[in-house]
């Protein structure tokens, strides 16, 4: 999963990698939309690169970042 490998690079160039740290080192499906959603939240990639990362044309990624904020305002952040 070379998406993956270069998501991860991110993560870990910015130092935020404590958050997510057991997903970094497990390439998967789930762990790359667990990180595109890390990597948004916290500002370190923007819409076209969710879409690029996950394969999404501009409506998936749209409606997708829409889900990631409605399960925020319901749960909070859950994920530090």
């Amino acid at each position: 999963m070379e998406r993956f490998g270069q998501l991860a690079a991110v993560i870990r160039q910015n130092a935020v990698r404590t958050w997510v740290d057991d997903r970094l080192d497990e390439p998967s499906a789930e762990n790359l939309t667990y990180l595109a959603k890390f990597a948004y939240l916290t500002g370190l990639i923007n819409k076209s690169e969710i879409g690029t990362y996950l394969d999404l044309d501009r409506a998936q990624v749209k409606a997708l970042v829409r889900k990631w904020y409605e399960e925020h305002r319901k749960t909070g952040c859950g994920m530090c």
